[in-house]
C-alpha cells in the first residue's frame, strides 16, 4: 500500500548564510495518508506547524490547502525524495496516484 508521511515543524534550521540545514529535531506530528486512484486528504496540521516535510513511497500528486483535492494538475512529489513545503497551520495535503 503506498503512503504519504507528512512530518510537521515549527522551525527548520539555517545556518549563518540563511540556507535551510537538514532536519534535526523531531516534528511536532507525523502522519501517514493512504495514497490511491482517488484524492485523499490529511488531518489539519497543528496551528503552529511552519513547514511539512513530505515523503511517498510512490510517485504521487499533492495539494496544500483548507479543503484541498489533488489531480493530474497538481504538485509532483517523487518516490523517495523528501520535500520541504511552507505551510499554514490548519491547512491539509490531498495526495492522489500519480496520473
Amino acid at each position: 500500500m503506498a503512503t504519504l508521511y507528512i512530518e510537521e515543524y515549527d522551525n527548520l534550521p539555517r545556518d549563518a548564510n540563511g540556507q535551510i540545514l537538514p532536519i534535526v529535531s523531531a516534528p511536532l506530528k507525523v502522519q501517514k495518508v493512504t495514497i490511491s486512484g482517488t484524492s485523499a486528504q490529511s488531518a489539519a496540521v497543528k496551528g503552529s506547524a511552519l513547514f511539512v516535510r513530505l515523503i511517498s513511497d510512490t510517485a504521487c500528486q499533492y495539494e496544500i490547502a483548507s479543503n484541498p483535492t489533488a489531480a493530474a494538475t497538481s504538485m509532483y512529489l517523487p518516490a523517495n525524495v523528501p520535500v520541504d513545503r511552507q505551510i499554514t497551520g490548519g491547512q491539509k495535503i490531498a495526495v492522489i496516484s500519480q496520473q
